[in-house]
């Protein structure tokens, strides 16, 4: 529970243990830092040489702390001795310890021992660990500094954006580089080796902080995948955006692929469907991950629907349509100015002035360019076409004037207004204006495109209402696994709603033509053997057989090829199927992903899924909706329309054979490795599985 961390963030008194007079070692610094941003509580050090160091009072070892008054206690002593220390604060009754010492996961396998030897002397003792191998914890607002991290040697300003990062000098690096942006933080925390307390329980506490508006992430790896997404849930619902840099990779599954759906969902396109469903601002550097934090502490207004972005570029004809590019390339869109518009930027701007959306305003002095300036943007920010202003400003010698009509504009605009600046000798000065206006600031169009973009994506996932909890699914049992044969697989789906062609299984020759004269010809004949997954491949199926003498010669081929493949006592039989003769193949599967849960895939099917790959994902349970923007990713869109003169397709059947999939898969996810139904094949009046294939775990029942 969040409230679990109150002893790491808001401590009553602190003790260091292991703490020097030499103000230059870790626990030294983080005493130093405690003091000089502004804590008022008590401070203990523990050092068996010292009597007093830095001027707090020094016990010779844990025992000798008083009982009941510590709530935090900073620990830097050798590895090894970390374990004791914790045992005797859970005594005293010391409720968190921030572990600074190192030489535990993050150094080899005895490390690793060491490691879990402290979670669990944690756990017995009832302390929170911090850490290890971290630099500390920061709450901001109330004056705890219990870090070492060299950016604590200066004024950091408290604000609004919460930082927790894995890496300490991450942590560090991200707390300057919004100082250097004029923006404050609430809370920091270098989270380390996360032997205990993980990424989703810090951002749970800090994101429910009032005072804390959006978390900035920097992440290596996940310890706990379902903490962290209920986490940025909850994150969501409450309008505070999780900036998020992730570095690495998820673990790669080691069995072998066998079906479409484990080919084509690789660890890093789950992993961004389930960011996206949380409405987790993933970005790709740190300087992104600050052009979305300048938005979050100034233009919150920006986290909202609507991708209409109004561009008024200042004198730079250039900026215009290198912004159209930038914001098109995002998803954003340009849409035109209104006619009432236009008739207004006519009426004020010279006569060489093109009204338009971006606007390039010119004049005929720099006087005169601020006064247009500012009259375009209240002129855009009063037209319904747009949702977000961008005012695209030249480091030139109005760029005071240019930034005060941003100002105006900006104080009574009910839609965020963020200034770029391209470049220009007076570029410093406008920033430095733009810092003490706390205005929203960016000093490079293609990224303030990109947090313009991601900020929209948030207030979209915010729209469609609140996420279910993450998938906790039951631990798969471990071992082999098995792939069902087409014909077991829909005995399994049939009930959950899939519709399948008329069809039978023959052992046979005679049972196959039996079969073939109760459906009626043309049909299809599959051979079915749970070592032929793809069975086309090896010259298992046979398509548009028209008469009982075509059947015969088919099935003797057939037979013959297989010989070569597999054994005759593998081959389960021949599935006997009514040709579907026309529609749209659509590709629908479902993956276990070790890391995230089940997953959906979506996309084109046929036998050129895996060439063509163009596959949208999304996370189960699912929903009609969420299937809809699925589709509406993909060429699927287009082709249920009609193309080519064809009747558009039943989407609605579509859909629930989508969703009654996913009924199947989560009802079976302690077993389900991967499910494919491709071809689902869709005209104007059904949707039919085709084929499907099921792999599962071997001692599944």
């Amino acid at each position: 529970m969040a409230s679990d961390l109150r002893a790491l963030f808001n401590p009553r008194a602190v003790a260091f243990v292991g703490v020097s007079p030499d103000p230059m070692k870790y626990a030294g610094r983080a005493l130093t830092f405690l003091r000089k941003h502004g804590f008022a509580g008590p401070v203990f050090a523990v050092n068996p040489k010292y009597e007093e160091v830095l001027g707090a009072p020094c016990v010779k070892d844990t025992s000798e702390l008083p009982a009941g008054e510590i709530d935090l206690a900073f620990v830097a002593v050798s590895a090894d001795r970390v374990p004791g220390v914790i045992e005797e604060c859970g005594r005293k009754g010391i409720g968190a310890a921030i572990v600074a010492s190192s030489g535990f996961r993050e150094s080899g396998a005895e490390g690793a021992k060491r490691e879990e030897m402290l979670r669990r002397v944690a756990r017995e003792a009832g302390v929170r660990i911090c850490g290890p191998n971290c630099i500390g914890a920061a709450n901001l607002l109330d004056g705890v500094v219990a870090s070492f991290g060299t950016v604590f040697e200066k004024d950091v300003a408290r604000g609004h954006i919460g930082v927790i990062s894995q890496s300490g000098a991450f942590a560090s690096n991200l707390v300057d580089s919004l100082r250097r942006r004029g923006l404050g933080i609430s809370y920091m925390v270098s989270s380390g080796n996360e032997a205990d307390v993980t990424t989703g329980e810090y951002l749970r506490f800090v994101a429910a902080d009032e005072r804390t508006c959006a978390v900035l992430v920097y992440m290596e790896g996940m310890r706990d995948p379902a903490a962290f997404l209920a986490a940025a849930g909850e994150a969501l619902a409450a309008g505070k955006p999780v900036v998020l840099l992730k570095t690495g990779k998820t673990p790669a599954s080691r069995r072998a692929i066998l079906s479409h759906t484990g080919s084509l969902a690789g660890d890093q396109t789950v992993e961004a469907a389930a960011f996206e469903r949380y409405g987790i601002v993933v970005v790709p550097s740190i300087d992104d991950m600050m052009e979305v934090a300048m938005l979050g502490a100034r233009a919150p207004k920006a986290f909202a629907p609507g991708r209409g972005v109004g561009v008024v570029c200042i004198g730079s004809g250039g900026a215009t349509s290198l912004a159209s590019d930038l914001l098109e390339a995002t998803g954003l869109g340009i849409p035109a100015l209104s006619d009432s518009a236009i008739a207004r930027l006519r009426g004020i701007m010279p006569p060489f002035v093109t009204p338009q959306n971006p606007l390039d305003v010119a004049g005929y002095s720099f006087d005169d360019e601020a006064e247009l300036a500012g009259a375009a943007l209240e002129t855009f920010g009063a037209d319904a076409a747009f949702d977000k202003l961008l005012a695209v400003v030249p480091g030139l010698p109005h760029v005071e004037r240019c930034l005060q009509a941003v100002e105006r504009v900006t104080a009574v605009s009910t839609k965020p207004v963020l200034t770029v600046f391209v470049g220009g000798p007076y570029t410093d000065q406008g920033i430095q204006l733009a810092l003490a206006a706390s205005l929203p600031w960016s000093d490079d169009l293609e990224r303030a495109g990109r947090a313009v973009a991601a900020a929209t994506r948030f207030g979209e996932a915010r729209a469609r209402g609140p996420v279910a909890p993450p998938w906790s699914r039951p631990a798969p049992p471990s071992g082999a696994t098995v792939t069902l044969t087409e014909y077991e697989a829909k005995q399994l789906l049939a009930p959950y709603g899939i519709v399948t062609p008329r069809e039978r299984l023959g052992r046979t020759l005679a049972e196959v033509v039996a079969a073939a004269q109760a459906i009626g010809y043309p049909i299809a004949l599959k051979a079915q053997a749970a070592s032929l997954p793809h069975k086309s491949d090896a010259g298992g199926v046979a398509l548009w057989i028209t008469n009982e003498q075509a059947l015969r010669r088919a099935f003797r081929t057939m037979r013959g090829r297989l010989h070569e493949v597999v054994e005759d006592d593998a081959i389960a039989g021949y599935l006997v199927q009514e040709m579907v003769v026309s529609g749209v193949e659509v590709f629908v599967g479902v993956k276990n992903d070790p890391t995230y849960g089940l997953t959906l895939l979506l996309g084109p099917g046929g036998i050129f899924v895996e060439t063509m790959r163009d596959i949208a994902v999304g996370l189960l349970p699912t929903t009609a909706a969420d299937v809809e923007r699925l589709v509406a990713r993909t060429a699927l869109d287009r082709l249920f329309a009609g193309v080519r003169g064809r009747k558009a397709v039943h989407r609605v059947a579509v859909i629930d054979a989508v969703l009654a999939l996913s009924r199947f898969a989560v009802e079976h996810s302690d077993s389900l490795v991967d499910l494919d139904i491709n071809p689902l094949i869709a005209d104007d009046t059904r949707a039919v599985a085709v084929d499907a294939l099921i792999v599962r775990y071997l001692t599944a029942g």
